[in-house]
């Protein structure tokens, strides 16, 4: 029986990762290209970064690849693109990143205390809560007021802040 060798084994294997991942075959092969295709050069994670886990300076490196079957404008081709945001699946090295496989960090993180705020013209009114739910500047989460118990609704404008506005 002839064993593969290493470097087909390796191939294998990423041709298996690619297919359960969805990618398409084109980018199976880190950094090679098995359908015609224009080369681009894209950003991947240089070791597997976890569902979680924030993406630090370092982490990615270059690859060219031939984008066939996935949009340009899907997968990160800078860093800038990503770095300090989390990921939202794991990434595999060497594979593409989906832009929408990251996610900006919660600024308001669910059980935590905040601060909702309430401005209409000269009036402002500032309530103690709990978040109900996580969210990142610009998402709206529900909180629970600390003194009456009723849940609010407003729009993360910062760390630890809501904001509500007239109904």
């Amino acid at each position: 029986m002839m064993r593969a060798s290493h470097d087909q084994q390796q191939r294998w294997l990423a041709v298996a990762l690619a297919i359960v991942l969805g990618f398409p075959l084109s980018l199976a092969v880190a950094g090679e290209a098995t359908l015609a295709g224009a080369m681009v050069e894209i950003m991947v994670p240089r070791a597997v970064i976890y569902p979680g886990d924030r993406i630090g300076p370092g982490a990615l490196e270059k690859r060219s690849v031939a984008l066939s079957g996935i949009s340009r404008d899907a997968v990160v081709l800078r860093p800038d693109e990503i770095e300090n945001r989390i990921a939202r699946r794991t990434l595999i090295p060497g594979q593409p990143i989906q832009k929408d496989w990251v996610r900006e960090p919660f600024a308001v993180k669910q059980g935590e205390p905040v601060s909702v705020r309430y401005l209409s013209g000269a009036i402002s009114i500032v309530l103690s809560a709990i978040a109900i739910e996580s969210g990142a500047v610009g998402d709206r989460v529900a909180a629970r007021n600390s003194e009456t118990g009723r849940i609010v609704r407003g729009t993360v404008s910062g760390v630890g802040t809501l904001s509500v506005s007239a109904p």
